[in-house]
C-alpha cells in the first residue's frame, strides 16, 4: 500500500487548501509591505474557481476516462495552482499605489480564519487515523 492511499480525498483537499491559503497570505503580506511603494499595484490570489472545477459539480455524474488515449476529463486536485494577478482597483493614490490598507487587513483576517479552520479539520482527520492505528493494534 502506498502512502497516498492512507489519506482520503478530504485529507488531500485540506492539504491543498492549506498550501493555497499560505500562498494567499504571502501575496497579502507583500501588498502590505509595499503600501508606501510608489506605483505598486496590489495583487490578489485566485484559486477557488480552479478548486471547484477540480472537485466537480455534485449535481452531475462524473465523466470517466475509459481509454488511455482519451483526453483528461477534468483537472485533478494536484493541478490546482494559485493564480496571482493585479487587483482591479480604481483607488490609486497620488503616487499610483493601489494598496488599500483596510481591504488588505480584512483579506488577511479572512484568510487567517480559513487557514485555521482547515488546520483544525486536518488535525481531526489525522486524529481519526491515529486512533484507528492505535486501536487496531490492540
Amino acid at each position: 500500500m502506498t502512502i497516498n492511499r492512507l489519506f482520503d480525498n478530504t485529507t488531500n483537499l485540506l492539504a491543498k487548501v492549506l498550501s493555497l491559503r499560505a500562498r494567499n497570505a504571502e501575496v497579502i503580506s507583500g501588498n502590505l509591505a509595499n503600501i508606501d511603494t510608489p506605483g505598486y499595484k496590489a495583487r490578489q490570489v485566485t484559486f477557488m474557481d480552479q478548486l471547484q472545477e477540480a472537485l466537480g459539480d455534485a449535481g452531475q455524474l462524473p465523466l470517466v476516462k475509459t481509454h488511455h488515449m482519451h483526453l483528461p476529463v477534468s483537472r485533478s486536485l494536484a493541478d490546482v495552482e494559485p493564480l496571482v494577478q493585479e487587483q482591479d482597483s480604481s483607488l490609486a493614490g497620488f503616487d499610483q499605489n493601489t494598496v488599500d490598507l483596510d481591504h488588505e487587513m480584512a483579506a488577511l483576517a479572512e484568510n487567517n480564519l480559513q487557514y485555521n479552520a482547515a488546520v483544525q479539520m486536518l488535525h481531526k482527520k489525522l486524529s481519526i487515523l491515529k486512533n484507528a492505528i492505535v486501536e487496531g493494534g490492540k
